[in-house]
């Protein structure tokens, strides 16, 4: 693991620390207690993430179930929009395989968690949910770039803590990698970024509050890594696209074969005369 620039190379550890961080809560009230999630990047630049959090339940928000909310929706080529593909691999609470369904709605993926019939009871549940998706990385210059809304799935919620973990393949060259979080209580900067082996880990300070945003910006070297092609994904997604530019690539052509027989037919009529 190389590193290039980064915003903070901090080693800090506090094995002593509690995980609600002293934080004190009425009876009830619905949060994240706690997350941990992982972003794995394979060679191809495609993500697996694995999430674990705690949810705090009183039956206001959240009767049957939690409703995470992903971006699906991206740039690619042309400045034509894609779908990232994501897919569900598994939902789990309390250690179960948990009914789910998911809704795409302008951009969207909403998961929406537990089975339409069930309360649940009152307290902390814990939930796994894992899934995949393709990457959404700029290349320039021989470096990808990426930015990744770590808390887009818990937006209007206090969150205790959250520690999110990144694991890149052997070898990869991190150029740059920036936080952006607000929202967050006290008067230092909110996180701890912390190199592991393969990767890094950036774990918040103190209490997240409701209006919390939390984003990570990186910059890759793209020796070592495969991506796939999204002209592939064009063409999958955008089926008419290539239709389109055949049919007009073959009117032009023929306009072209017309105009020239038109022209050479003149010619001969000329000389003939």
């Amino acid at each position: 693991m190389a590193w290039a620039d980064t915003h903070d190379h901090s080693h800090q550890h506090d094995h002593g620390e509690q995980h609600d961080h002293g934080v004190q809560h009425k009876d009830g009230e619905e949060r994240v207690v706690s997350l941990r999630a992982k972003y794995t990047i394979g060679r191809d630049g495609n993500l697996t993430v694995a999430q674990q959090f705690e949810l705090q339940v009183d039956g206001n928000r959240f009767e049957r179930g939690p409703c995470l909310s992903f971006l699906t929706v991206y740039q690619g080529p042309g400045g034509l929009i894609l779908d990232n593909r994501m897919s569900i691999q598994s939902v789990r609470r309390n250690g179960n395989p948990e009914p789910y369904h998911i809704e795409f709605i302008d951009g969207m993926n909403l998961l929406f968690i537990g089975d339409e019939g069930a309360k649940l009871e009152h307290g902390i549940h814990q939930y796994e949910v894992e899934y995949s998706a393709d990457g959404d990385w700029k290349s320039e210059k021989g470096s990808l770039a990426g930015a990744f809304d770590v808390l887009e799935s818990f937006q209007k919620l206090e969150v205790d803590n959250a520690s999110i973990q990144f694991e890149f393949p052997e070898g990869t060259e991190i150029r740059h990698a920036s936080v952006a979080l607000t929202g967050h209580e006290g008067v230092d900067r909110g996180y701890r970024f912390e190199v592991v082996p393969l990767g890094f880990t950036i774990e918040t300070t103190g209490k997240l509050r409701h209006d919390h945003q939390f984003f990570l910006n990186l910059v890759l070297s793209e020796d070592g890594f495969v991506p796939e092609s999204r002209w592939l994904t064009v063409m999958q997604q955008h089926p008419k696209l290539p239709i389109s530019a055949f049919t007009g690539f073959a009117l032009c052509w023929a306009l072209v074969l017309i105009l020239s027989r038109a022209r050479q037919k003149r010619t001969s009529s000329l000389v003939a005369s």
